[in-house]
């Protein structure tokens, strides 16, 4: 079932016990669609900014549009890192990073036949090479740094495949407040998971034209302070 919600968030497939989308799948629905798929940072304020998950439980496991690319641990980033049926074309600015993590959020990326361009918001991140509590960064959510306390609310858990690459989209869950702190980066993309769209561009977030101090109240806009 497809449902509107406010602030311009659809429904473009609910988990429904396994019957959601493949990555591949909900990349072209959302196009098809003319949507965005919600960021991990945008999933992350559902799951833990709010109890917008309560109502909402029927959707998780559920795919962010956030796409990451890694390489196995200490192993540098070359022309492309493959995964699956998934393939990424690396920049050539971040090839030669070791322990990195490529990062875009959709739609700033290309998907043509298993194989992503990145568009020019892409960055390159630290990223862990064990799972564990890690503060993230302030653009995409992604845990990065070194281990903390689960006691700091900011932390999220990072699950990412060890000794080993990925390509894939960033997946998020619900359940105590532990699990909707997870930032699961290690996913098939075979896995059928829910996928929310919206119908605002990022880009639209800086240029909101409705009345607003630091959060939109019509369209739900942080402000970004430059």
């Amino acid at each position: 079932m497809k449902q509107e919600h406010k602030f311009g968030v659809v429904r473009i497939a609910e988990y429904d016990n396994d019957r959601g989308l493949m990555i591949q799948a909900a990349i072209v629905a959302a196009g098809q669609r003319k949507l965005r798929i919600l960021s991990n940072l945008e999933l992350d304020k559902r799951l833990v900014g709010s109890d917008q998950w309560k109502s909402d439980r029927e959707m998780y496991p559920c795919w962010s549009g956030t796409l990451i690319a890694y390489e196995k641990p200490d192993v540098a980033f070359g022309k492309i890192v493959a995964f699956s049926d998934l393939v990424v074309n690396v920049p050539k600015q971040f090839r030669g990073r070791v322990n990195s993590v490529l990062v875009c959020n959709h739609p700033d990326y290309n998907l043509k036949g298993g194989v992503v361009t990145l568009g020019k918001s892409v960055r390159c991140l630290s990223f862990p090479v064990n799972d564990g509590w890690y503060l993230t960064d302030k653009d995409f959510g992604i845990p990065t740094g070194i281990k903390i306390s689960l006691l700091n609310k900011d932390a999220r858990y990072l699950w990412r495949r060890n000794n080993s690459n990925y390509v894939g989209l960033v997946a998020r869950g619900y359940g105590v407040i532990s699990y909707r702190r997870d930032v699961i980066c290690y996913d098939y993309g075979s896995g059928r998971f829910g996928v929310f769209g919206s119908s605002v561009g990022e880009k639209t977030f800086n240029n909101c034209k409705h009345k607003w101090i630091k959060v939109c109240k019509v369209c739900g806009a942080e402000r970004r302070i430059r």
